[in-house]
């Protein structure tokens, strides 16, 4: 990581000293031109005052050549450009020529000597002529060219380099620290979430990792920890339902075992055998579609059959259908059915499967003599169905495992007594296929209510 922070610093740094550069020396010439007019600028007052001294031009050649005389010796200097190599004293850094033209734009003068007195002004320097104003008006006009010249350009480019190179090496440095600073701030947690990835392949426990910061690296950081403990979670609910499903099979088949060598020895009757061997193998095949439906919900390959149901028609069915069982158990069960019900959209096999499924548990917990609620209302964008009992209640400790697979509050009951743990985890998935809620209220030893919302039309 640190090598390619390093590239990416020396590749800025060339490509920002490549513009630099670039940039600079295209100002030159625009430097020079503002150079050359503010020069014409100030020098115009002067060309007037001797023109208004001396009435013509006759001695103009003698005039501009006095602006292009050498600088005294005891006013030069030296410049240092390198170990190597140091400009003269006299060396010129600009070239100044100054033109000298009557009012048509005719050569009356030049410093350079380059162009005849009398020729016209070429067009690239008309460009650059002011007008000279006398008392009578114009009297010419004048050219100040600024050339830069080469050793100008030297000197140039020797402080482009070194501002370049000082400002780069400053700038590398800088990015160095803070690269070798960053990388390892950057490096570490990912080296560390490396390394925790590799220790959940093999199957190993990984502890939290810390986070240390609240950036993209952090964020990860957490949402790996979450993933470390979703995955943890499961392996010990998949190991817990391979024990369980272990467990509710072997009680069965030990049972059936029992019976059949009861039968070889001849201490029981092969009708009384046959009952007993009906009854078991109606658990296993109970246990097994229970283990399908579950296994098919997870898989999305439960498909439902959506039809239009009318709860105040549906709850009463119900509760019809279940009470000869109260009665037998002598259970108090009735409707609670809150004002009018809206028709909703649901799988009506699936939908009773799931409150025979909460009726069912209901009548097993409640006492001689209890009450079993079937009710339903309209709630907002929602219609609710609950069944309530006045049972012992659920301990407010088991109250979020209740939907877990083969899981019972009272681990005590026998499969006879509190079924196979299974049924609540089957309703949990039917109502999430209807994209509906369900969850449960419990005062143990007052009252247990289970609720189910689905969406309404």
């Amino acid at each position: 990581m640190l090598r390619s922070f390093l590239i990416v610093i020396i590749i800025s740094i060339g490509i920002l000293s490549f513009i630099i550069q670039q940039l600079s020396f295209q100002r030159i010439n625009e430097i020079a031109a503002l150079i050359s007019r503010n020069n014409a600028l100030r020098l115009a007052p002067l060309f007037v005052d001797h023109y208004n001294r001396a009435g013509s031009w006759d001695d103009a050649q003698i005039l501009v050549e006095q602006f292009d005389q050498p600088v005294a010796e005891n006013l030069t200097f030296g410049t240092t450009l390198g170990f190597f190599d140091r400009l003269s004293r006299n060396e010129t850094m600009i070239s100044n020529r100054i033109i000298l033209t009557d009012v048509d734009g005719r050569v009356i003068a030049d410093n350079e000597a380059a162009l005849p007195k009398g020729q016209s002004l070429p067009t690239d320097l008309e460009t650059q002529a002011i007008n000279l104003e006398g008392k009578m008006g114009t009297i010419g006009k004048l050219v100040f060219v600024s050339e830069i010249t080469p050793e100008f350009i030297k000197i140039f480019r020797f402080s482009v380099l070194r501002i370049i190179t000082g400002g780069g090496l400053l700038a590398a440095i800088t990015a160095f620290l803070v690269s070798v600073y960053l990388s390892r701030h950057i490096a570490r947690p990912v080296l560390q979430l490396n390394s925790a990835a590799r220790q959940l392949t093999t199957g190993e426990t990984v502890t939290p990792l810390s986070v240390t910061s609240k950036n993209e690296i952090g964020q990860l950081t957490q949402t790996f920890n979450k993933m470390a403990q979703e995955l943890e979670m499961q392996k010990r609910l998949r190991q817990q339902m391979i024990a369980d499903i272990a467990h509710e099979l072997r009680t069965p088949l030990s049972i059936m075992q029992l019976n059949i060598e009861a039968l070889e020895d001849g201490l029981q009757p092969p009708q009384k055998t046959a009952t007993y061997l009906h009854t078991e193998i109606s658990t296993l095949t109970r246990l097994i579609n229970d283990l399908r439906l579950l296994s098919l919900a997870d898989e999305g390959g439960l498909y439902l059959e959506l039809e239009m149901i009318d709860p105040a028609t549906f709850l009463p069915r119900l509760n019809e259908a279940w009470q000869v069982k109260a009665h037998n158990k002598q259970i108090n069960m009735h409707l609670d059915i809150i004002g009018e019900l809206p028709f909703i959209k649901a799988d009506q096999g699936r939908l009773a499967q799931v409150m025979n499924n909460l009726i069912s548990n209901a009548l097993c917990y409640v006492p001689v003599g209890g009450e079993v609620i079937i009710g339903g209302k309209e709630s907002g964008t929602e219609i609710l169905f609950w069944v309530s009992d006045n049972g012992p209640g659920i301990p407010a400790e088991a109250l979020p495992h209740v939907f877990e697979r083969f899981y019972r509050a009272d681990p005590s009951r026998s499969r006879e007594s509190g079924g196979s743990g299974l049924g609540l985890a089957i309703a949990r998935r039917l109502v999430m296929l209807h994209n509906g809620r369900i969850w449960v209220e419990s005062q143990p030893g007052q009252l247990t209510s289970i609720y189910i919302a689905l969406p309404k039309i």
